[in-house]
Formats: C-alpha cells, sequence, structure tokens
C-alpha cells in the first residue's frame, strides 16, 4: 500500500470510530472539551460549569 492508501485507510477508520454512537440507555452521547483560555481563570472555570449544568443529558463526557 501507498503512503496515501495507508493515510486514506486510516483516515477512514477514525472517521467510523468517531461517528455518533449510543450509550446503554439508548441516548447519544454528548463530549465536551475545554482547555486552554476556556479555563483560565476563576471565572471560566464557572462559565464552563454553567455550560455543562446546562445540559439535560443522560450522559456527558468532559474532557479537560
Amino acid at each position: 500500500m501507498t503512503s496515501f492508501a495507508n493515510l486514506a485507510a486510516a483516515l477512514a477508520a477514525s472517521r467510523q470510530s468517531m461517528a455518533p454512537s449510543n450509550s446503554a440507555s439508548g441516548q447519544a452521547l454528548i463530549a465536551h472539551k475545554f482547555g486552554g483560555s476556556s479555563l483560565a481563570d476563576a471565572d471560566c472555570f464557572r462559565r464552563v460549569a454553567d455550560i455543562l449544568l446546562a445540559r439535560d443529558d443522560a450522559v456527558q463526557i468532559t474532557v479537560v
């Protein structure tokens, strides 16, 4: 396989693994990623907390 073919195969596999999946409860998983300036100080942390608390999702994944 050429380098391009290897890259294309890897991208296709990653897209498939990133496809939306459902939790055991049948609800979609919601993922949040925060970093850098969104966590720069206490006010930013509070804003992030407000964002997470405002969602009414059964399953949330948060990455910091």
